[in-house]
């Protein structure tokens, strides 16, 4: 019977103290590998942001700009090839400016993205707006010599 509590005993105590202790000393084994190496950071930078149509010729001096891009991300908007203004992206990644002063003449519209790790996008596709001040002119209408026009 001493033989047979002996064995019982043994048992008990691998299972309470050995286990529990090779488990602990395997986790602390991998946990120290993990922190040998150097953390992993975020160099994948956003897609360019997404501008809404905007007309190609106008006489307003002043334009709204809107568009979309990736949310939490700091848009940089560009004219003429000049930082115009910068704005945090919310959550639905929508953002808009209003008041952009136009040049006379050809103005040229793009803008990037840089996220919180300071990654920066592509440039947007460049668009450009001609502003002038007057309308076209126009020509007089033809004089016709009669009421009807016969070819």
């Amino acid at each position: 019977y001493y033989l047979i509590g002996g064995i019982l005993g043994l048992l008990i105590l691998i299972a309470v103290v050995a286990i529990p202790l090779i488990v602990n000393v395997s986790a602390w084994l991998a946990n120290l590998d993990n922190s040998s190496s150097p953390p992993s950071s975020d160099t994948t930078p956003p897609l360019p942001p997404t501008f809404e149509s905007l007309p190609n010729a106008t006489n307003s001096a002043v334009l709204k700009i809107a568009g979309y891009g990736e949310s939490q991300t700091t848009i940089t908007l560009l004219l003429n090839g000049t930082e115009e203004k910068t704005a945090l992206l919310p959550l639905d990644g929508t953002f808009s400016f209003d008041g952009i002063k136009l040049n006379a003449g050809e103005n040229r519209i793009s803008g990037f993205l840089t996220d919180q790790a300071g990654n920066n996008s592509p440039p947007a596709s460049e668009l450009k707006v001609n502003f002038k001040k007057s309308g076209p002119k126009l020509s007089p209408p033809l004089q016709m010599k009669s009421k009807h026009y016969f070819p």
